[in-house]
């Protein structure tokens, strides 16, 4: 999340709240549920993940920055995707 709200702050996009803990109380709100993510992959569906991780990856690149986070798990996501 830190990485996003970086390219967020590149971008000129303000983010009122800590991202950091907002995704905290939303994860702790909503742990119980399975995630689409997580249900594509039980589904064995191609994920949402060039929405996600995958549009902070393209922004960073597009601003010369490094998100080596949200890089892997971009790149584990995908290479799951490849066996289904």
């Amino acid at each position: 999340m830190s990485e996003a709200a970086e390219v967020a702050r590149r971008k000129g996009i303000h983010i009122e709240e800590n991202p950091v803990d907002r995704v905290r109380k939303v994860a702790e709100a909503t742990r119980e549920n399975r995630s689409s993510m997580g249900q594509d992959f039980d589904h064995r569906q191609r994920t949402e993940i060039d929405a996600i991780n995958g549009a902070v990856v393209k922004e960073a690149q597009s601003l010369g920055i490094p998100v080596p986070f949200n890089q892997a798990i971009t790149d584990l996501v995908k290479a799951i995707e490849k066996s289904f």
